[in-house]
């Protein structure tokens, strides 16, 4: 019955996000318009890291441009779409004060900003460095500046939704779906479960960007480990008498 319930307040999370759908698409235009005007050190800084690409069709630096427009605008708006989950999820059984949705907000955008950093300047220079390693004499790279943006952008979007771990789990076991028990319990297949997203994340073969994924993963994992037990200790307190919870206020 718990479980019924908790899926029906997932269903009704989804519901609400999606009716305010509207708000979110034009926040993010107006914020893509202000990312197109950043577009072009963002780009320089980009082709820096391959020295050199080229475009192969009329529109594709434009559309290119746009791309990295949305790219920006979404990161901008991010933090909108991280107050509605959080408000959707505390409307619908997950138990989150305003200060608490604030606290998530502001955690869930700088934990992506922190993944999308860490792939920019940590995870994408080794990737580049060993994919292009394989140029020789003969079979020189000339790279498509409209596929080599969507490379980017796919791979820090990945890696910034990735570190959002600790958030999803937070919620799941706000709406029931989670505890802490079952997540130290089922550790061994999560780690498993990580080191695979890092071999299919990881735009490189290599062992290096592997491991350089899954570890920040892994440590990630033993966070929302520990929101776990902070919210089912919270959770105990409240359900005290008031005159027990003055001892842990």
């Amino acid at each position: 019955m718990e479980s019924h319930d908790a899926y029906s307040a997932i269903i009704g999370i989804l519901t609400q996000i999606r009716a305010r759908l509207i708000l979110l698409l034009t926040l993010l235009a107006c914020s893509s318009a202000v990312g197109y005007c950043l577009t072009e050190p963002a780009m320089a800084y980009l082709f820096k890291m391959v020295r050199q690409v080229v475009f192969i069709t009329p529109t594709e630096a434009f559309v290119t441009k746009i791309k990295l427009a949305l790219t920006i605008g979404f990161t901008l708006t991010l933090p909108v779409l991280l107050y509605m989950i959080a408000g959707a999820a505390a409307a619908h059984g997950a138990g989150l004060s305003k200060k608490t949705q604030l606290m998530v907000t502001l955690g869930g955008y700088l934990l992506f900003v922190a993944g999308a950093a860490f792939c920019l300047y940590t995870i994408l220079p080794v990737a580049l460095t060993f994919l292009l390693g394989f140029a020789t004499l003969e079979m020189q790279p000339l790279l498509s500046a409209g596929r080599y943006i969507s490379f980017v952008i796919m791979t820090v979007l990945m890696f910034g939704l990735a570190f959002e771990l600790p958030l999803i789990i937070l919620l799941l076991a706000k709406l029931g779906l989670l505890d802490e028990a079952t997540l130290r319990q089922k550790r061994r297949y999560a780690i498993l479960a990580i080191f695979i997203a890092a071999a299919v994340l990881t735009p490189s073969p290599d062992i290096l960007s592997q491991i350089l994924m899954a570890l920040p993963l892994m440590a990630l994992y033993e966070v929302g480990v520990l929101l776990t037990r902070f919210c089912r200790k919270r959770k105990e307190i409240y359900e005290m008498p008031a005159d027990q919870q003055q001892l842990y206020m």
